[in-house]
């Protein structure tokens, strides 16, 4: 009987140390794959536009402090750097790069890049939304 105790009891120590080390792999793995969205988000295409560097090295830079890339793809979608469109204004350059989910575009992120700072908007459809309601007729 004695025994029987014994190998219950390594038999639930080996269960729980296996749990245990499934739950700290984990976050590992999701960790790894969310570096990896993120590196896929910032991707760019060959000769890319100087203004792309800037906007996607701003958002890398946003994205060490912050980390909010992998719940931005989850959302919104990943950039499409190579449909980026410019407007050139008289003092700022605007910015509009596209987010695609599966075959669509889901917001696009406006930048304006004037006087060596990038600020950044997003703009989705529920944005487009408000901004037309709130236009009176």
């Amino acid at each position: 009987m004695k025994y029987k105790f014994i190998r219950l009891c390594v038999i639930f120590a080996a269960f729980l140390l296996a749990a245990c080390r499934q739950d700290r792999d984990q976050p590992e793995e999701l960790l790894r794959q969310q570096r990896l969205n993120a590196q896929l988000f910032l991707t760019l295409p060959q000769n890319p536009d100087e203004g792309i560097v800037k906007i996607a090295g701003e958002l890398a830079e946003q994205n060490k402090l912050h980390g909010f890339i992998p719940d931005f793809i989850q959302n919104y979608g990943y950039a499409a750097w190579e449909h980026a469109l410019k407007a050139e204004g008289a003092a700022a350059a605007n910015w509009y790069v596209p987010l695609t989910g599966e075959n669509s575009v889901n917001a696009f992120i406006h930048c304006v890049m004037a006087k060596g700072q990038i600020r950044f908007r997003l703009i989705t459809p529920y944005n487009i939304a408000r901004i037309l309601e709130s236009i009176p007729e």
